[in-house]
């Protein structure tokens, strides 16, 4: 049986061919929650980290992983499009109040 895929993962653009100073880094958080009135969906991860590229989403959690990177002189949230970041756990945990 094929593994049933909840949530793409995120593939930054030069994940491949450049990376972090020439290595492929995977990022794995823990789990999916919602933001108020989002809806959850495959593409969920891809539209956060997106959301974070263009400025529309801004998270605690993604910039301090962000800040961890600083050296390599990325600006801003370019630092996404070198790396793979998924969640640990594949279904989403609800809302902000039902996270913890």
């Amino acid at each position: 049986m094929k593994p049933v895929i909840q949530h793409e993962p995120w593939r930054g653009p030069k994940y491949r061919t450049a990376g972090i100073d020439g290595q492929r880094i995977c990022i794995v958080g823990y789990s999916h929650w919602l933001a108020e009135g989002e809806k959850d969906g495959r593409d969920l991860t891809k539209r956060v980290i997106s959301g974070m590229l263009d400025g529309s989403c801004d998270f605690k959690f993604f910039n301090q992983i962000r800040s961890y990177f600083s050296d390599f002189g990325f600006e801003d949230n370019v630092f996404w499009n070198h790396v793979l970041f998924f969640n640990f756990l594949s279904e989403c945990i609800g809302s902000p109040n039902e996270r913890y």
